[in-house]
């Protein structure tokens, strides 16, 4: 039987180990062999869903929001990538699944290696595809992450240069819903989206009713930040439901007199009329099926892109812009527009400018990612 190794990409989002601990579970049911590589925050999130003998912890607990320039990740990259390769180098295995792909290609395994992707990281591998950022920002954006790789394969000593376009290229299943990846080739594979939240449980939507979501993953540096934006919608709500993640304790953060505050939410409030978020892939799409208005304020370079897109649908606002005249690619941070914020909560019901976007990737009874990777791990 294969061997199956699972590189799971745990930096701030539990969405990784979500979409990916369900395949493997299956393929485990099926009596593949499987290792599944994660950062050992991810554990309590596996519990219950995957064997303790089938994880090897890789302690990755980083991402790119969390650093100003690249000099700083180097060492965290190169700690994780190191760990990875000795996963790789004891486990031997058959079949690579990434849910990034890019730590693998630190040291480019001879083995069949499936990606799955999202829209952002194949949106960067050309100037064809429609993007918030412009032809040399996206030029910025990929020689940093070529850098990044290129510096640790040195220290791996591999010769062959990494180039951005070998990782966004196929095969790979991107994880995406079909209204946000209509303009991405027909050579990648289409899994839909693979959410932690589910959204079944919705009745009613109430505009005066607010889902505030700021990612698994909120930095203490971004404490001040997310403060002063919930000082300035708690005269908008009678409630404000808040999401404010694992890394930070409550008492650090602004709490509204109104509010209801917990890390995780395992399930939506079922009376929500309003999404404001950081502009993460689950959320986002969260908003979408249940037909709210979202407002996006991205905290990274990936983030804004989701948060144009909604945009430019029709489904909600992005109320952050670039200083496009000094660009620093992956550690930049969008600036929030005070004034569109505020045009934004005074006109929520406008916001929403679609009400129903029907999902084509959407089966019921299937499951696409579980599909796909299965078949390819038939067909290696």
């Amino acid at each position: 039987m294969k061997k199956i190794l699972f590189s799971v990409h745990y930096g701030d989002s539990i969405a990784h180990v979500i979409r990916t601990r369900k395949v493997a579970q299956y393929l485990l049911q099926k009596s593949y062999d499987i290792a599944y590589s994660v950062p050992i925050k991810a554990l309590p999130f596996l519990k219950n869903h995957i064997p303790e003998q089938a994880i090897r912890i890789n302690d990755q607990n980083y991402s790119y929001a969390q650093f100003s320039a690249i000099s700083d990740i180097l060492l965290k990259y190169y700690q994780h990538a190191l760990n990875e390769y000795k996963i790789y180098r004891y486990y031997k295995p058959d079949i690579i699944i990434g849910d990034t792909g890019l730590i693998a290609h630190t040291y480019k395994p001879e083995i069949p290696f499936l990606k799955i992707l999202n829209r952002f990281y194949i949106e960067l591998d050309g100037d064809s595809y429609d993007s918030p950022y412009s032809k040399n920002q996206k030029e910025i954006i990929r020689l940093q992450v070529e850098y990044l790789v290129n510096q640790i394969r040195l220290r791996f000593n591999k010769s062959n240069d990494f180039t951005y376009h070998e990782f966004a290229k196929p095969p790979a299943i991107v994880n995406g819903s079909s209204y946000f990846t209509k303009d991405i080739p027909s050579s990648y594979k289409f899994a839909g989206i693979n959410m932690a939240l589910s959204s079944k449980n919705h009745l009613n939507s109430n505009y005066k009713i607010c889902f505030a979501a700021f990612g698994t993953g909120l930095s203490p540096d971004l404490v001040e930040f997310t403060s002063k934006i919930l000082i300035k919608i708690e005269p908008y709500f009678e409630k404000i439901y808040v999401s404010y993640g694992t890394k930070i304790d409550k008492n650090e953060l602004y709490q509204p007199k109104n509010s209801i505050m917990r890390p995780l939410f395992d399930k939506i409030p079922s009376d929500i009329g309003v999404i404001i978020c950081h502009g993460g892939w689950g959320t986002i799409h969260l908003g979408i099926n249940i037909g709210v208005p979202i407002i996006a304020i991205p905290f990274q370079i990936e983030q804004y892109s989701n948060a144009y897109h909604i945009e430019k649908i029709g489904v909600g606002s992005n109320v952050c812009f670039w200083e496009n005249s000094d660009f620093h690619g992956l550690y930049d941070r969008p600036l929030l527009n005070w004034d569109k914020f505020n045009e934004t909560l005074d006109n929520l019901s406008k916001k929403r400018k679609r009400k129903k976007l029907k999902d084509e990737l959407y089966l019921n009874n299937r499951d696409l990612l579980t599909e796909y990777i299965e078949d390819f791990i038939t067909n290696n």
